[in-house]
């Protein structure tokens, strides 16, 4: 099991990012801990009103929305209540026990996963420390769960340098929600997970999974953005308004992420190119 946790000062865009998940029939919430009401009886407001409660207690801490994903082997055997116990084991293990969370199932993947939603603002308004969580935490929880669950044990350096297997390229024909998904996933696990220094050397990574990114220097007048980075299945085909209009969804979704990214670029985005 790898386990990938993701820090951000937004609980609603976090909660949104799998709700809307939920919308495309490609994730389902199955288990919920510490709420004051069942799972299956739930409105957004009841998730997000619990968290966002705690959050508020300390206005200092601005990273209070913690967003996990526990990533298992396709071959482990995994009913949804032995994912709910997962689940629980980690949060307790890693000092979330008694935080309010949200569990998702994802299937937009080739592997099984869960989301995790939480806050790390407690009810007395202290913060439970982020630093290092992933690293010492976590990966101790990892592996003694590992254990108690029978999973089959990730490598030490999927662990440290967690990164999807290459997409099918079979699968990955544009068009299809399937392709969608797919390209979604990657966005989600390489954009944070990797350092790069110029578009070429993010597109070196993407590529491997049969994606490329680039940024327009035209967009058609019928799309209007005030800066426009595109995903695209490979190989490439012809460029057309329907195509940009499918994978804007991608882009924006993925944008701020990207943008803190280019940040530290070396060169211009505009110098380098697609290739």
């Amino acid at each position: 099991m790898v386990a990938i946790i993701h820090n951000s000062s937004s609980l609603r865009n976090a909660l949104h990012y799998n709700e809307n998940k939920v919308k495309q029939n490609a994730a389902v919430l199955i288990h919920s801990g510490n709420y004051p009401k069942d799972t299956e009886a739930f409105g957004f407001s009841d998730k997000i009103n619990r968290l966002q409660h705690l959050a508020a207690l300390n206005q200092r801490t601005k990273v209070n929305t913690v967003h996990i994903s526990l990533n298992f082997d396709p071959a482990d055997k995994l009913s949804t209540e032995k994912l709910k116990n997962i689940a629980d084991t980690y949060m307790q293990q890693i000092g979330f026990g008694d935080q309010p969370y949200l569990v998702y199932q994802h299937h937009d993947a080739g592997h099984p996963h869960l989301h995790i939603v939480t806050t790390n603002i407690k009810a007395d308004g202290k913060r439970i420390a982020l630093h290092n969580l992933a690293r010492n935490q976590s990966m101790k929880a990892s592996k003694e769960i590992e254990k108690e669950f029978s999973l089959i044990k990730a490598e030490e350096k999927l662990r440290l340098h967690y990164t999807l297997k290459p997409v099918d390229v079979q699968r990955v024909l544009y068009g299809k929600a399937e392709t969608k998904r797919a390209i979604t996933n990657v966005l989600d696990h390489v954009l944070p997970a990797y350092k790069y220094a110029s578009l070429a050397e993010l597109n070196a990574v993407l590529k491997l999974y049969n994606v490329l990114l680039t940024k327009e220097q035209k967009t058609p007048a019928s799309i209007k953005v005030v800066d426009l980075y595109i995903v695209r299945s490979m190989p490439m085909v012809k460029r057309s308004v329907r195509r940009l209009k499918q994978v804007l969804f991608i882009a924006n979704q993925h944008l701020k992420t990207l943008k803190r990214g280019l940040k530290k670029m070396k060169k211009s985005v505009n110098n380098v190119s697609e290739g």
